[in-house]
């Protein structure tokens, strides 16, 4: 269903007018069509007659109920006595600033029914001059959609920050209750042609648009999830190296595929310069928060560092498990690199059991305070691996507390040049990883 959200406003009530201006509203897309009115919705739903199946009126008791029903009834008014009676009720309660009842809006809400031709609903709504009242504002608002609906907002009227929280929520309803937002109109009175009389309604794309872009951005920047990026972008042939590359590197990223993450980064940091080539704006603006961590993974020399970078990534995401697999990883990539540049993936099961027994030989064997520390570290690491990728338990806290302890170990100490002097003493394992126990 395709629903129509308007704010009713109390008129220029700082001025003593309680009021709108009458003027020629147009859509800014088509000006020789206009709708003399004081209000922005009804020329909306005029200039648009087959574009909604509801129309949902917000308003506060202040609201200009009275002068909207005496719109939607003012040719007939001064001949219909019950008509009559309700206007000068609800204008003499407003005036004197009695209780506006539901009954009463939904009088108006029957008028601008007929007056219109969709079926409308009114809501009653708070001001806004406390944190509770404006709680109430925000859920009665995105209580109007339900699954599968279409929105429009009318963002025009009301209190000054009252279209802030239309904007809010529609940032709600794309992010959240994934609702489809067609337009989000605004009737500029303050860029009325004084030529012509006409003012503007102008939808507001671009705002959609960046919702829609922020919201890809995120996705990506948190959860490496490049989908709603791609799908933006699919009809611009300039960008498909973009998308494929993109989606090539997230892959990697998401199933913690070791692969060759420095090249995939590369691939995918090169393709910035056919953004700068084609007409998508949010892109551009964009751009920066979607590369910075894949230009951080191809700046990178090797494998092991863009694993601990990884790491990292996946600590601050709360995903924890994924952060010690990569960090484990890390460490293999490490001692693979030390040992001769090796393709751990070429024989993965032989080279982890070659990393233990490294650990296990520096761990017992070395006299080096700094080593000995990263030794035993690395050893409890090796302990949550494997309780992470065999499901056997972990002690969440103590895990989570020894990560941010364990990075940094791995950015300083792992990469320390000297490490590489038991390159030497332990060659003897890359050919007999199972004699450990022997040696010792």
């Amino acid at each position: 269903m395709k629903k129509l959200i308007i704010v009713l406003g109390k008129g220029q009530a700082n001025l003593g007018v309680r009021e709108y201006k009458v003027t020629n509203y147009a859509l800014s897309s088509n000006l020789g069509n206009t709708i003399k009115t004081p209000f922005v919705g009804e020329a909306i739903c005029k200039l648009l007659p087959n574009e909604f199946d509801e129309i949902h009126i917000l308003g506060t008791q202040n609201s200009q109920w009275d002068k909207l029903f005496l719109r939607c009834y003012e040719n007939i008014l001064d001949s219909d006595e019950q008509k009559y009676k309700t206007f000068d009720q609800l204008t003499d309660k407003i005036k004197n600033e009695n209780i506006v009842t539901e009954l009463d809006i939904s009088n108006v809400a029957e008028g601008f029914t007929d007056f219109v031709g969709v079926k409308t609903i009114a809501h009653l709504t708070e001001v806004g001059r406390s944190d509770e009242e404006i709680w109430k504002i925000f859920n009665t608002t995105i209580e109007i959609p339900n699954e599968n609906d279409e929105i429009s907002i009318d963002i025009t009227h009301g209190l000054r920050f009252h279209p802030m929280f239309l904007t809010l929520a529609i940032f709600y309803f794309k992010l959240i209750k994934n609702i489809k937002i067609n337009y989000a109109f605004y009737g500029a009175l303050e860029l009325i042609d004084t030529n012509t009389g006409i003012t503007p309604i102008y939808n507001m794309k671009p705002l959609l648009e960046m919702i829609e872009w922020i919201n890809a951005a995120h996705s990506f920047k948190n959860y490496f999830d490049i989908k709603p990026i791609t799908e933006l972008v699919k009809n611009e042939s300039r960008l498909v190296k973009f998308s494929t590359f993109g989606q090539n590197l997230t892959d990697l990223l998401t199933l913690n595929s070791g692969g060759n993450i420095k090249t995939a980064a590369v691939r995918f940091r090169n393709t910035q310069d056919t953004i700068n080539s084609c007409n998508i704006n949010p892109l551009k603006f964009v751009a920066s928060d979607i590369f910075a961590f894949p230009d951080i993974l191809a700046s990178n020399n090797f494998q092991y560092q863009n694993l601990i970078a990884l790491a990292n990534k996946y600590y601050e995401k709360g995903q924890y498990g994924l952060a010690i697999l990569s960090a484990w990883e890390s460490v293999m990539e490490r001692f693979a690199f030390v040992f001769g540049n090796i393709n751990i993936r070429e024989n993965f099961d032989n080279w982890q059991n070659v990393t233990r027994n490294i650990l296990e030989l520096c761990r017992t064997e070395q006299n080096d305070a700094m080593f000995s520390r990263l030794f035993n570290k690395l050893k409890t690491l090796q302990d949550y691996r494997n309780a992470v990728a065999h499901s056997l338990g972990i002690n969440q806290r103590k895990a989570i507390t020894f990560l941010p302890i364990i990075f940094k170990l791995l950015t300083n100490d792992l990469q320390n040049a000297a490490i590489e002097k038991y390159k030497n003493s332990y060659k003897w394992l890359l050919d007999k990883p199972q004699q450990i126990n022997k040696h010792k």
